[in-house]
C-alpha cells in the first residue's frame, strides 16, 4: 500500500510540475506553504522509488532530471537534499548521474560545514535565521550524519547542532522545551495553552531574524539575528512548535547516540 500510494504521488507530480501550493484566502495571511516548483519533491520521490524497486524506469527518469538546478534541503519546501542521499545509498547507481548527485550533496554539506566553523556557537545558519531556524540547524545535523553514513567516517560536527539546540547558544535557551535552566514556557502551542503549561519535549522555531509577527517586531528590533528570539506566547514566529521541526530533532538525537 505504501508503494502504490508513492507511486501514485509521484505520477501526480509529473503530471502537475508546476502547480502551485495550497493558496490562502485573502483575509489570511499566514499557514500559505507556497511551493511553486515541486522538481525536487520529484527528484527525490524518483530516488526513493529507484532505491526500493531497482526499477530501471525510475532510474532513466533520474538521469533525464537537471540535478544541479534543484532547490537545496530538508524542510517542507526544498527536500532535494533527502533524494541525494536515497540516491547515494541505493544499491545500484550509475558513475555519472552518482557523480553529479555526490556533487551536489557535497556542496551543501560543505556550505554547512563552513557556517560552523565560521560561528563561535558553532551555528550552521550563517548571517541569516528565518522562520523555524532550529529545524535548518537539526537537518544540518541530519546532513552531517548522512555524509558520515555515505562516505563510513563519522562527522563530528553533527554534536555541534545539537549542542546549539539545547542551549549551547547566543540565547542560552535549551530550545528543547521543559529541558535546562533555560527553556521555553510560553509556547505558542494550542495544546500547551489549553493545559496552561508548556508541553515538555518540543523544539520550538527559535531565532528569526525576519521578525515576522508583531510581539517579535516589538522586542527585537536592532538584535543580532542569532538572538532575535523571544520566549512568548504571542510570537508564532519565534515560539511555536511543529512536527517538521521536532522530526529531524528525533533523527539527530538518534544518529549521535547510534555512533557512540
Amino acid at each position: 500500500e505504501c508503494l502504490a500510494a508513492a507511486k501514485t504521488a509521484l505520477s501526480y507530480l509529473e503530471s502537475n510540475p508546476n502547480k502551485s501550493g495550497f493558496k490562502n484566502p485573502k483575509d489570511v495571511s499566514t499557514g500559505e506553504y507556497g511551493d511553486e516548483n515541486s522538481l525536487d519533491e520529484v527528484f527525490w520521490a524518483l530516488s526513493e522509488l529507484y532505491k526500493t524497486t531497482g526499477d530501471p524506469a525510475y532510474h532513466e527518469k533520474l538521469k533525464a532530471l537537471e540535478i544541479a538546478s534543484l532547490d537545496d534541503g530538508m524542510g517542507w519546501s526544498a527536500v532535494s537534499t533527502y533524494g541525494c542521499y536515497a540516491y547515494l545509498t541505493s544499491g545500484k547507481t550509475d558513475a555519472t548521474l552518482k557523480k553529479k548527485v555526490q556533487e551536489k550533496f557535497n556542496a551543501y554539506l560543505a556550505s554547512v560545514e563552513k557556517n560552523i566553523q565560521a560561528d563561535g556557537y558553532f551555528s550552521s545558519m550563517g548571517d541569516v535565521y528565518p522562520w523555524g531556524s532550529n529545524m535548518t540547524l537539526a537537518n544540518n545535523g541530519m546532513v552531517l550524519l548522512m555524509a558520515g553514513k555515505v562516505s563510513d567516517n563519522e562527522d563530528p560536527l553533527a554534536k555541534t547542532q545539537m549542542d546549539y539546540l539545547l542551549g549551547a547558544n547566543s540565547t542560552s535557551y535549551c530550545f528543547v522545551t521543559g529541558y535546562g535552566n533555560l527553556t521555553p514556557n510560553g509556547t505558542h502551542h494550542r495544546p500547551s495553552m489549553v493545559l496552561g503549561t508548556t508541553m515538555k519535549g518540543m523544539l520550538v522555531g527559535g531565532a528569526n531574524s525576519d521578525l515576522e509577527d508583531p510581539y517579535a517586531q516589538n522586542v527585537l528590533v536592532g538584535k543580532p539575528a542569532a538572538k532575535c528570539y523571544v520566549d512568548n506566547v504571542q510570537s508564532y514566529s519565534c515560539n511555536e512548535v511543529t512536527i517538521y521541526w521536532n522530526s529531524p530533532l528525533v533523527y539527530l538525537m538518534a544518529g549521535i547516540l547510534s555512533e557512540k
